[in-house]
């Protein structure tokens, strides 16, 4: 969950802004330094493209994924992965 001021919560409901954008802009916009240290990150259309082929990539493994099953210890480690049938 990424920090929101109530300003910014104002501001993306009137610039029709929806909330899940804000950590993919974060993760994947290009950061640029602004004054008094703050650091701004702003979405380029390379960005977005880059982004777009991605999830088109995620989508075709997703596809390709049902019945997968992971066991993981107590501890979190992964001890086998498996095709469900």
């Amino acid at each position: 969950m990424v920090k929101i001021t109530e300003h910014a919560k104002t501001r993306c409901q009137q610039r029709g802004i929806k909330s899940v954008l804000l950590p993919i802009i974060l993760e994947f916009g290009k950061k640029k330094r602004l004054p008094g240290g703050a650091t701004g990150y702003l979405l380029r259309k390379k960005d977005k493209n880059l982004l777009v082929n991605e999830c088109k990539r995620i989508i075709q493994i997703l596809n390709h994924s049902t019945g997968v099953q992971i066991v993981k210890s107590p501890d979190g480690l992964i001890l086998t992965i498996y095709r469900k049938r």
